[in-house]
């Protein structure tokens, strides 16, 4: 099944009508252009929050892309109403789990790319018989001292 017909079997028409004619109070049928924009909407905030684009065939997908929608159609409203803060709240609740396991491909916003190397740390070669401050070389013939309590002799590490 398309997005567009896994939500409009999960949310009522009646409460679908308003939130896709904003203004007319007259419309009976749901707004296909604004439901259509919605469903556009919530795929790139969906792929910009996690990192993985929208599988239809994925029910955790589905499942967020519910409330994804349902955001979208309440921004467009204006309406900054407690439901619409709890939608917003859910959708990024769901976004925040999805990206966290990934979708099994390492695709995701929380599969890194690890920095590695293949070459050999070695020490530094001096120039004009001295060394770059911060080589390991450099402190090699100072005894270090640590500082010492009241009750202590001065130590030598």
């Amino acid at each position: 099944m398309t997005m567009k017909t896994e939500f409009t079997d999960r949310v009522a028409n009646s409460f679908l009508v308003p939130l896709t004619n904003i203004g007319d109070t007259t419309a009976t049928t749901v707004n296909d252009t604004v439901l259509d924009a919605g469903i556009a909407d919530m795929q790139i905030d969906f792929k910009v929050e996690t990192g993985i684009t929208f599988d239809e065939s994925l029910a955790s997908h589905i499942s967020a892309g519910i409330d994804g929608i349902l955001w979208q159609l309440h921004r467009y409203t204006g309406m900054e109403a407690a439901r619409s803060e709890s939608i917003r709240q859910r959708w990024e609740r769901s976004l925040s789990r999805i990206a966290a396991i990934g979708d099994g491909t390492n695709e995701g916003a929380d599969s890194r790319i690890m920095p590695s190397t293949t070459s050999v740390k070695k020490a530094s070669t001096p120039v004009n018989d001295r060394l770059p401050a911060g080589d390991p070389q450099r402190w090699a013939d100072y005894t270090f001292r640590l500082p010492v309590g009241p009750e202590t002799d001065d130590v030598d590490c």
